[in-house]
This record gives structure tokens, sequence and C-alpha cells, in this order.
């Protein structure tokens, strides 16, 4: 489905890859260095859009600084993102950033936690921000192997 949508968008949607692993914070910084367009979000090699929330969510980019979207992961659970609860659920992908919120903040390269502390530095920015309900990201979580599934179990 993220391949339908990339190819709908391709005039407005930058893809980069990296030949070689460079690690999660390279790769944001990277697409940060080189975004033209007025607001940014990520996505995961493993993870994806569905389509039709993700058209949604793109409506409702309307100069709002954050512009949050809600995730489901491999169970079917459904993390609703809310002021509440934002400082807890700071993925990449869990909002539309605007990029000129974004200046010269960069997530780290050398932190597994990296979109946690980058999201906080956003946050400490004076900025709006908007809830939209819509389930637009499907998180592939829980995965072997991934870091986040490595520290949880002692491994790295």
């Amino acid at each position: 489905e993220t391949k339908k949508v990339l190819e709908e968008f391709k005039d407005k949607i930058k893809l980069f890859t990296n030949k070689k692993n460079k690690g999660n914070g390279y790769s944001r910084s990277l697409a940060i260095d080189n975004c033209a367009g007025d607001y940014i979000i990520g996505l995961d090699n493993d993870d994806y859009f569905y389509t039709d929330e993700f058209r949604k969510a793109l409506k409702q980019l309307d100069g709002t600084d954050l512009v949050f979207i809600n995730q489901r992961i491999n169970d079917g659970y459904v993390f609703n993102l809310c002021e509440e609860n934002k400082q807890h659920y700071c993925a990449f992908w869990s909002k539309f950033v605007k990029r000129e919120l974004i200046g010269d903040i960069r997530p780290k390269h050398d932190n597994y936690k990296n979109d946690y502390f980058f999201t906080q530095e956003l946050l400490k920015k004076p900025h709006t921000e908007k809830y939209t309900g819509i389930v637009a990201y499907h998180y592939n979580f829980p995965r072997e192997n991934s870091i986040l599934w490595n520290k949880d179990h002692g491994i790295c």
C-alpha cells in the first residue's frame, strides 16, 4: 500500500535510501537536510502507511506545526496520540512536522532513542499542534532482533 502512496504523490514525496546502514539518526538527518516541502514525516523501512488514512491525514496539513497521527502495531493495538501522551510516543513517524519548526534540530546519530530526544527539542519550541485521531501508520512491533527488542531482552 505504501508503494501506491509513494507513486501517487511522487511529485511531492522524496524517498531516500542508504546503500549502507548508517543508523536511523543519520537517515533522519539526511531527510531533514534534503527536505524541500513544508512538512516532513518519517517512514521506517519495515513499516507502512495505510493508504486511505494517509490521504486523510494529508488533508489535515493546514499550517499547524505538529500534526499527529495514530499508529497500529502487529497485534492490532492502536496508539492514540493526544496531549497527555505525546511525550511518550515520540517516534519520527508519529507526526507531520512543519519544516520551519525543525530549524537546526537534528536527531542524534549515536543514540537508539534519537526520536525521543529530537521530539523533546521540538516540543520546547513555541508551536501549534493538532491531533487527527487518524490511524495512518503501521508500526511493525514487536519485531524480533530490532534495536528495541534487543534492548528489552538484554541483548545489546
